[in-house]
């Protein structure tokens, strides 16, 4: 479905793909906002959007991914207590909101930053994580320098992956794939599978 900007109260969908598309056309004027009192549950949900308030539950149960496709610089913005200049923010408290079993964020056209959270507070709901910048000049993934823990993470950029800190994973992989890895003096990897 596309709509200038959706907003659910409540809202459950039978087990099948669920599409939601919010700004199609990149003018900068919806949102998708799921209100403090407000549910969506799906078996799949793929979103995309140029902005997000995500203040009551979403519930998948596999996949949810979200796509921000209009901006070429501060596109996403994961972690962090509070939104900062990105168009797609997901913060703290939001991740707190989703449970599925992957959750995948993709820029088409900027990139991602990643910023500080802890797994067991602020996704207790979440398993794997997956960071997807594709374009071949901005698509860079910037991890904050701050040590940051992840059941299973994958993050594949098109031009740049940035890491300072150390990156733990508490039960799959480290999955990293970029043309360029640029890496600080207190980067460290701990990952209970395998690091590639």
């Amino acid at each position: 479905h596309s709509f200038p900007t959706r907003r659910s109260s409540d809202l459950t969908i039978p087990a099948s793909a669920t599409s939601i598309t919010v700004d199609n056309d990149c003018s900068g004027t919806g949102a998708f906002v799921i209100t403090s009192n407000g549910n969506l549950t799906a078996s799949t949900l793929a979103l995309t959007a140029a902005t997000a308030d995500v203040s009551g539950p979403i519930r998948a149960v596999s996949t949810i991914t979200v796509t921000e496709k209009c901006k070429t610089s501060n596109s996403i913005e994961f972690g962090g207590a509070s939104a900062g200049s990105a168009s797609m923010s997901l913060i703290q408290a939001e991740l707190q909101k989703l449970t599925c079993t992957t959750l995948t964020l993709v820029s088409t056209q900027g990139p991602i930053a990643v910023n500080a959270f802890t797994h067991a507070t602020h996704m207790p709901n979440l398993d794997s994580v997956v960071f997807t910048a594709s374009a071949s000049t901005t698509g860079d993934i910037t991890f904050a320098d701050s040590a940051m823990s992840f059941d299973t993470l994958t993050a594949t950029a098109g031009d740049t992956i940035t890491m300072s800190d150390t990156i733990t994973t508490t039960v799959g992989a480290i999955t990293l794939t970029a043309v360029t890895m640029s890496v600080g003096g207190d980067l460290a990897f701990t990952s209970a599978n395998a690091v590639t």
